[in-house]
């Protein structure tokens, strides 16, 4: 359907993934020495995985102040 067209890419290039981030390609090739994102090795080419660039992506957004005080809440009981 007209889902499966909105769906991203499964595996991506380097370039992709530094115009994804917007970021240099410089950047992601840190990225992935700092074990920060997990390139996919096939044969000689390195992919990044959409997801991870998501998660990657995610995991930097600060939670709002009221589901972190929710999250605080939960650690203290």
């Amino acid at each position: 359907g007209p889902s499966d067209a909105a769906q991203p890419p499964l595996l991506v290039t380097i370039p992709e993934a530094a115009r994804i981030l917007s970021v240099s390609r410089s950047s992601i090739y840190e990225l992935i020495w700092n074990d920060q994102l997990v390139p996919v090795r096939i044969g000689r080419s390195v992919r990044i995985r959409h997801r991870d660039l998501e998660t990657f992506v995610h995991d930097r957004v600060p939670a709002r102040p009221r589901e972190a005080s929710a999250a605080s809440s939960v650690h203290r009981a």
